[in-house]
């Protein structure tokens, strides 16, 4: 992907391609993982089906704390673009596609 991406040409039809197999590459590995956990899940008894949910329910709030932080914090924002050094015109150029694709991401979002 990161060859066609960096291309001087945009190739509709293999990007396509590309996207369509590493969807199905995700579809299969998740699949597994489910199978795995549903087999796992099988194995425990009552109390520690119990046990591992609440486990899990605890980790899951921890992270979402931690995320939160790091966003206000600010780590995630513009690493990348930072680097580069960016002139004004390339910063702005950049601001655009971004709205534009919040813009886009915000329209395919469920209400």
């Amino acid at each position: 992907m990161r060859n066609l991406v960096q291309s001087s040409e945009w190739e509709h039809p293999a990007i396509e391609g590309t996207i369509t197999l590493i969807q199905t590459l995700i579809q299969t590995n998740s699949r597994q993982r489910a199978t795995n956990k549903n087999q796992v899940w099988n194995l425990l008894t009552e109390a520690q089906q119990d046990e591992f949910v609440v486990f899990f329910d605890a980790l899951k709030a921890e992270r979402k704390v931690k995320s939160v932080a790091r966003w206000k914090e600010g780590k995630r924002k513009g690493r990348k673009l930072k680097r580069l050094d960016l002139s004004e015109a390339q910063l702005a150029a950049v601001n655009v596609i971004k709205n534009k694709s919040k813009a886009s991401g915000k329209k395919l979002r469920p209400n």
